[in-house]
């Protein structure tokens, strides 16, 4: 068994870690906390299309060696890009992430997510890039909404665009590892699936957190679909530090671990609560401002998994990993950075830097 309970900061001291999809709401979170580890760090994306976005907000640019906003559909670019950072790990969030926006647009969905995907461990192949992480979803897994907690092993699936794109990924990058890199000593790969992430900075449009709190704060009322529908709650901070522990941890000296390259990242069933249960608790900690919500009875037009839980058993095993936040203190976060947004951009800054260090601190450094 591995145990590896804390971050390696002489590991990550100086590497070069290069992010796709740096400008996102994750990858805004993860830029900073590799700046924190003393990382130099190096971006690749689009702007995101939101009115909102912390990374043009907060100005993060400045944090990274360099910030190349470029498609990674466009294959030369990507590779000549690389070719010159040479990174030590490339860390892959690049997506169209949105589960109805697929829907809308479902080739521009499998464009990005697999073509994207394709163009990039195309060049880690042919760079010899040593160590690289996938993100894809807890939603790839074939889901007839049972309560049941998928492991790795399940079988792969996608009821809609955005998961099966999702899962077309881990076939993809799964058939990459065993063709070329398994028996590569130098490349080692694997591919992440992490459970419903929250935290502020998020913005989406039709996500649960960003939509109660531009509700509360503009005295608008909230319409929400299937209240009773239930997902793997966690703060972002939770599984991207899994990333850093389990990207510290490659390759393993187990052969079956270094083959069996899929992760899942999320928690207990504690933490498996309805829409209604987080709109309660958020409600309660935001006592002092009254907001109307509106439970629609409609059945959507787009169909969504009614239960999601992942086991995160192997992650906890090999990596020690398991989430150190409960449910209140998750949401708690949540609640105190989009207050502090709401009260000036620069409060919300310092909030989210103070959250990143105090979480390291307490459980990993």
């Amino acid at each position: 068994m591995i145990k590896r309970k804390k971050i390696n900061l002489k590991f990550w001291k100086n590497k070069k870690v290069l992010i796709t999809g740096h400008t996102g709401f994750k990858g805004s979170w993860l830029s900073m906390i590799l700046k924190y580890l003393g990382c130099e760090v190096y971006g690749y994306a689009l702007m995101p299309d939101e009115t909102k976005n912390i990374f043009k907000e907060y100005k993060l640019s400045n944090i990274f060696k360099k910030s190349i906003i470029a498609d990674v559909r466009n294959f030369e670019k990507l590779y000549k890009k690389i070719e010159l950072i040479k990174p030590d790990i490339i860390i892959h969030m690049a997506a169209q992430s949105l589960v109805i926006d697929s829907y809308k647009k479902p080739h521009h969905t499998f464009d990005v997510n697999f073509m994207g995907t394709l163009n990039l461990i195309e060049c880690i192949k042919r760079l010899k890039i040593k160590r690289s992480l996938i993100i894809t979803t807890d939603k790839v897994y074939k889901n007839n909404n049972s309560s049941n907690f998928f492991i790795e092993s399940d079988e792969l699936g996608g009821n809609d665009p955005y998961s099966a794109s999702k899962a077309s990924v881990e076939i993809l990058v799964n058939s990459f590892a065993k063709s070329f890199f398994i028996s590569n000593e130098d490349i080692h790969i694997a591919t992440a699936r992490a459970g419903n992430v929250v935290g502020g900075g998020d913005w989406s449009e039709k996500r649960l957190i960003p939509d109660f709190f531009t509700c509360l704060f503009n005295n608008k009322a909230l319409s929400v679909r299937n209240s009773n529908h239930t997902r793997p709650w966690q703060h972002v901070l939770e599984p991207l530090v899994g990333y850093i522990l389990l990207i510290q941890s490659m390759p393993f000296r187990s052969k079956k671990l270094n083959e069996n390259i899929a992760w899942n990242f999320g928690p207990t069933n504690k933490l498996n609560l309805s829409v209604k249960n987080i709109l309660a608790i958020l409600c309660k900690q935001n006592k002092n401002k009254r907001i109307k919500i509106n439970f629609s009875k409609k059945i959507p037009k787009f169909e969504e998994n009614k239960n999601l839980s992942i086991n995160t058993k192997r992650a906890h095993e090999f990596l020690n990993f398991q989430l150190k936040m409960n449910i209140n203190n998750t949401l708690k976060l949540c609640t105190d950075w989009y207050n502090a947004y709401n009260q000036s951009k620069k409060s919300s800054y310092l909030v989210m830097w103070d959250q990143i260090e105090k979480y390291l601190k307490n459980y990993y450094l």
